[in-house]
């Protein structure tokens, strides 16, 4: 049997709900004739550890249902693979500490790769970051979209995020803004693939490669270089990594806030 119809029946699975009848369970499924070719009982295996399956949603489908049951998933500390601006990301409550442990661990992440939050608003960044006059104003230029600030931490972000600092994203696409101010909080905006792996555009490789409770499919999104990271916290903004937005954009944007006349 070729690839395509294995990923074909592969995706009829990943729409299921968790299997709670035993006659239903994947490990039934792997001990009984079916008829599954071995090649797809591997890819099954690798995505669905244990009888855990998948939930898959449509983002560009859903309504207020849709919205529900990501919170709901949330609240539970579970995690959801979501579209952002730039790459799927690896989502979970930012402040349950099982649940970012868990983050690490299916990312195979070490803890001291620290992780970065995602909020719907630059009032939800001040939760969990101090923004000063200067760091407000550069937000507002530039937030939502395609840069992460690197701000001081509030005592509201566990250690296990970040110890000192913490990075803030809030990505440009308005459903998932919606579902973390529904949250109520801020989710983890690590990328959703294993660490030392390309972040992925396609939720599906996304899905095939990071065990989540829920995948929020948006499609494939379009080419991008990941965000633009910017140190905030030493005076002057400190370029980490050059992305999408180029640096000299945002050095523009401070020193037209530092002039007299702004």
């Amino acid at each position: 049997m070729s690839l395509a119809p294995s990923l074909t029946l592969l995706t009829k699975f990943s729409k299921m709900e968790e299997c709670t009848s035993p006659s239903l369970s994947i490990a039934s499924m792997r001990s009984s004739s079916m008829g599954l070719p071995t090649s797809l009982l591997r890819l099954i295996k690798k995505r669905i550890p244990g009888d855990r399956v998948m939930r898959r949603i449509y983002l560009r489908e859903g309504g207020e249902s849709t919205i529900d049951e990501v919170v709901d998933a949330l609240r539970k500390g579970k995690l959801i693979i979501y579209p952002t601006d730039t790459v799927y990301g690896l989502g979970a409550d930012a402040e349950n500490i099982d649940a970012v442990r868990r983050v690490y661990e299916v990312k195979g992440r070490p803890e001291e790769k620290r992780l970065t939050i995602a909020v719907s608003d630059i009032d939800m960044a001040e939760r969990y970051a101090v923004v000063d006059e200067i760091s407000r104003r550069l937000m507002e230029k530039f937030l939502p979209g395609k840069v992460t600030f690197i701000l001081k931490k509030t005592s509201r972000v566990p250690d296990i995020v970040n110890p000192e600092a913490i990075g803030i994203r809030i990505p440009n696409i308005p459903i998932i803004l919606r579902i973390i101010r529904e949250f109520g909080g801020a989710i983890t905006a690590t990328s959703a693939n294993k660490s030392g792996s390309p972040p992925k555009l396609d939720p599906e490789e996304a899905a095939m490669e990071i065990e989540a409770d829920l995948l929020l499919d948006y499609g494939r999104l379009p080419p991008s270089r990941p965000s633009t990271i910017v140190d905030l916290t030493r005076g002057e903004p400190v370029l980490v990594r050059e992305g999408d937005v180029p640096f000299s954009l945002v050095m523009k944007e401070y020193l037209r806030i530092r002039s007299p006349l702004a």
